[in-house]
């Protein structure tokens, strides 16, 4: 009698489990971010878009347009710095909800994740120490140079593809920063990076003054998006309705031109 009853609430225990664990995964990744009010949003620090200020405060484009659009939905922002080499591993086990930081949107990224409409323009470029811009102008002036960029970047498939840099010697660093300060040093010869970060980061004021974007080489455009986790349309649809009602109350427009971005937004 004793094991019957025990089988029976054992069986009803497990059918219990398993009911749970049938809602949980039908639960849609918007209820999930919406349940929990935050949204963990994957970052790496660089200028203009989330780095750290004078006072240590996170400030920047992608920083405050992720604020303004956490608070239209109700949620907190919680910003996560993520190696972004990891960034999609990072998404999928639910350590961020979103890869927001200057993420150039490409058919490979659309395929693994789902992406947010195009919010600003940008472009890869080629920077270089400013008293060696004549010395890089064709591809036989990169033979044998010192070519990096950032590991997990577009930045670093072009500096890997490209025939302007294919007589280089390539190696990948951790981040843009890390780029930058190994090409002023002089331990690399030639970076490859993004526009946005560029003006952002390099010329007078900043901690780059020695480097400048090359007129040499050209890159065609591309655009950021935010990566969500594949198949999260209600998140996507949620997402892309919030920052068109930041850029019709001109908002967006508004934290664009605070950072000098005003020119790239996507109207």
């Amino acid at each position: 009698m004793k094991r019957n009853l025990f089988t029976s609430l054992a069986a009803v225990i497990l059918l219990s489990m398993a009911l749970t664990g049938c809602s949980g995964s039908e639960k849609t990744d918007w209820e999930y971010i919406k349940n929990k009010g935050e949204l963990l949003i994957g970052i790496t620090y660089y200028a203009p878009m989330n780095y750290l200020d004078e006072n240590g405060k996170l400030v920047g484009f992608e920083t405050e347009f992720a604020e303004a659009l956490c608070k239209k939905l109700g949620l907190t922002p919680k910003f996560i710095e993520i190696a972004w080499e990891s960034k999609e591993t990072e998404l999928a086990a639910k350590s961020i909800d979103c890869i927001w930081n200057g993420m150039t949107n490409n058919p490979e990224r659309a395929e693994a994740m789902d992406l947010s409409e195009n919010y600003l323009h940008n472009r890869p470029v080629m920077i270089v120490r400013q008293n060696k811009v004549e010395d890089y102008q064709e591809p036989d002036d990169v033979k044998d140079a010192n070519v990096i960029a950032e590991k997990g970047s577009m930045a670093e498939e072009i500096a890997q593809t490209d025939e302007f840099f294919t007589q280089g010697n390539f190696a990948a660093v951790d981040t843009q920063i890390k780029a930058f300060m190994e090409l002023e040093a002089g331990t690399a010869d030639i970076a490859v990076g993004d526009y946005v970060m560029a003006i952002g980061s390099l010329g007078e004021g900043t901690d780059f003054t020695d480097l400048v974007i090359s007129p040499y080489k050209t890159f065609k455009d591309e655009s950021y998006a935010i990566a969500f986790r594949k198949n999260s349309p209600e998140t996507v649809k949620t997402i892309n309705k919030t920052i068109d009602e930041l850029r019709a109350d001109g908002t967006l427009q508004q934290i664009a031109d605070k950072y000098k971005l005003g020119e790239l937004l996507i109207k």
